[in-house]
């Protein structure tokens, strides 16, 4: 068994609401630095800027996401107030942040301005492309004996987000750059109708790119071949500053730049703090005119930017909109088992450790101990699944999270023989989810309480090192929304069907707050989740499910025809009363609903896992090519075996599946019984 631990940068951000929604919804965004603020300009410059560029990025429909670490939390969106705060602190507290410095200041609680660097470990890490600058770091002038080179050199070079920028800060060496900047494979391009590599203060450096486009929607473009191409290497646009904001002719500015040089030298100034001393000194060595070009360039980045991640935010809609009208043609194939038996589904999704503790003596909250039966099980709509699913002879890889704490160790060694382990994350920064339900002496449900933190590490990077190489993937919806929707993007583009288990009411929706929910193949929401899912799509669901045993098989139909216009296939989980598929028999075929009743059984130990193993039994079928019919007899013959036992899933499945008939809804045909 492989077990991993690895730390999660994702658990130290806090994202502001507005870019949350943003992120969620696919619209564009544009991550800032902050250093500009805390280091690059002085008081009330500095604050006033970075108003007016979040404003400029407003106005053209993308949202602005400065960046900074404010009292130990790296922020991805400031208020207004945070902004204040930067810009008035003395400079000697707050620290210029670059990759390097983020664990430090972060473990002391300490307040920072991140450089180019830092800002995009942090905005890669929460999925923002775009990122707007003055200008980046580079190789320092006698860099070749200083061997002072900026980390945001680096940085570029394995992190795949684009930097909008007017280039190399001309106080560096502007050629060791761009050479060194090749050496780490970043693409360069300038912006506009030339080829010339922009000085920050001037239009042009002497030095040429090797690329140039004209307008946002051919950078959109690029971007997004850079994306699909999955290179771990960014992409630098430079923008020359507008031609009448070039307040400082070429010999003047270099001229300043010498002078700030020596000064720095005579005062023994190195490291990270060589930049804003220089900068400070030529500003006013130039009588402020180089702080007037500092600023315009900033905010026409900022417009550039902004235009060009609205661009790619269109690119992306319309190439994901050609996916998914092309993917029914080839959709209907892909559901059985590949000839490589290497290649095996992966379920993504919780583990936790159930314990249901039923009360031996009238429920009453007074202050005295009770007496009760503790039981504990594995469980977890993810692992039960994979739990599952290994003992219907397949051989699934399981992504989850859990603590490295005896927890996580039980509901591992409960499935080392039948599932692949190496996708496990194992922390100790967090405890393994555990859910406790508290039944009443009647066996009634009086209180559930559950600690989940741990699933948040089950992140877009860690699900993507395990996404090749297999016939389908199978999620619940304990995983965080970033991830959900980076699973349902990654497999539309790659034809990797996707099979959708809704968890429960609060988490059923969330697949469909993204437009990539119709690239989905099969999902398998009981009533009430049917609902949930209807509402999230926007349609007029009036129908009240708080007893779903009323409810007719015709409305719950009428409900999930709309989805399976898109998805495949809609199995609802109808309890007792059996199953309802939905969807198409045939590709050219239209959508039906057929409804599969069931006998219930006698004598019923727990239902906790029974929806589970009902979508195991019925995936199990899928995968190993059999007709619909089939499918659904081995899945209620996996769910009576769990109906009859205390865990979710049980040790082995005994019931044979049997003939199973269906009749189609809205006919006059009798309802067939197993």
């Amino acid at each position: 068994m492989i077990v991993r631990k690895l730390h999660r940068l994702a658990r130290c951000i806090e994202v502001s609401q507005e870019v949350k929604s943003a992120l969620d919804a696919r619209r564009p965004v544009v991550a800032l630095e902050s250093t500009i603020i805390t280091h690059g300009m002085p008081y009330p410059h500095n604050e006033e800027t970075a108003l007016q560029v979040e404003n400029i990025i407003r106005e053209q429909n993308a949202v602005p996401a400065t960046i900074a670490v404010i009292k130990g939390k790296l922020k991805v969106g400031l208020t207004p107030q945070e902004i204040r705060f930067l810009a008035s602190s003395k400079k000697d507290d707050v620290i210029k942040t670059s990759r390097r410095d983020l664990a430090y200041i972060l473990s002391k609680g300490l307040s920072g301005g991140t450089t180019v660097s830092g800002t995009m470990v942090a905005a890669n890490s929460v999925g923002i492309k775009i990122f707007v600058t003055g200008g980046i770091g580079g190789v320092h002038r006698e860099g070749e004996r200083t061997m002072d080179i900026s980390a945001d050199l680096t940085e570029l070079g394995r992190t795949c987000l684009t930097v909008v920028c007017s280039g190399v800060k001309s106080i560096l060496d502007i050629g060791r750059t761009l050479e060194y900047l090749e050496t780490q494979g970043v693409c360069v391009v300038s912006y506009g109708s030339t080829r010339d590599f922009p000085a920050f203060y001037s239009r042009k450096s002497g030095h040429l790119a090797p690329y140039h486009v004209n307008s946002a929607e051919e950078a959109a473009a690029m971007i997004h071949s850079l994306d699909q191409l999955q290179v771990q290497s960014g992409l630098l646009l430079a923008v020359p500053v507008p031609e009448e904001d070039q307040l400082i002719d070429d010999v003047t500015m270099e001229n300043a730049i010498q002078k700030a040089l020596k000064l720095a030298k005579e005062r023994e100034i190195t490291g990270k703090a060589v930049t804003p001393f220089i900068l400070q000194q030529v500003s006013e060595l130039t009588e402020g005119r180089s702080l007037q070009t500092n600023i315009s360039l900033i905010k026409n980045n900022a417009l550039v930017g902004a235009n060009i991640a609205v661009a790619l935010a269109k690119t992306e809609r319309e190439n994901k909109q050609t996916r998914i009208e092309e993917q029914p043609q080839k959709s209907y194939q892909v559901l059985t088992r590949p000839k490589d038996p290497q290649l095996n589904p992966i379920v993504i999704g919780g583990s936790i450790l159930d314990s249901v503790v039923s009360v031996q003596e009238p429920f009453k909250v007074e202050g005295r101990t009770l007496s009760a039966r503790i039981r504990q099980f594995g469980g977890g709509v993810g692992r039960n699944l994979a739990d599952a699913l290994g003992k219907l002879n397949l051989s699934p890889c399981l992504v989850t999270a859990v603590g490295n704490d005896q927890y996580g160790n039980f509901l591992l060694h409960q499935t080392l023989n039948h599932l692949d382990h190496e996708a496990v994350l194992v922390t100790s920064d967090l405890p393994t989810a555990c859910y406790t339900v508290l039944l009443d002496q009647t066996g009634e449900f009086r209180m559930g309480l559950g600690d989940m933190e741990v699933h948040s590490l089950i992140s877009s990077e860690h699900v993507s090192k395990h996404l090749q190489n297999t016939s389908a993937v199978i999620m619940d919806g304990n995983s965080p929304p970033n991830t959900i929707r980076f699973i349902l993007e990654y497999c539309s583009r790659y034809g990797i069907p996707v099979i959708f288990e809704p968890t429960d009411v609060k988490k059923a929706a969330i697949p469909f707050q993204f437009e990539s929910w119709k690239c989905l193949r099969l999902i398998s929401p009981n009533v009430k989740e049917l609902r949930e899912i209807a509402a999230a799509i926007g349609l007029d669901v009036r129908t009240s499910v708080e007893d779903s045993s009323t409810i007719s098989i015709e409305e719950i139909a009428s409900m999930a025809i709309p989805l399976a216009e898109h998805i495949q296939t809609v199995m609802v989980t109808l309890g007792a009363r059996g199953v309802l598929m939905v969807g198409r028999l045939e590709p050219d075929a239209p959508v039906t609903a057929r409804y599969y009743a069931t006998t219930p059984l006698d004598q019923v130990t727990s239902v906790s896992g029974a929806g589970d193993c009902l979508a195991a039994g019925l995936v199990s079928g899928l995968l190993a090519g059999l007709d619909e019919q089939l499918c659904v007899s081995r899945g209620i013959a996996a769910a009576h075996d769990s109906l009859q036992c205390y865990s979710a899933v049980p040790k082995e499945f005994t019931t044979a599946p049997r003939p199973v008939e269906y009749c189609e809804v809205g006919s006059l045909l009798q309802r067939s019984r197993l």
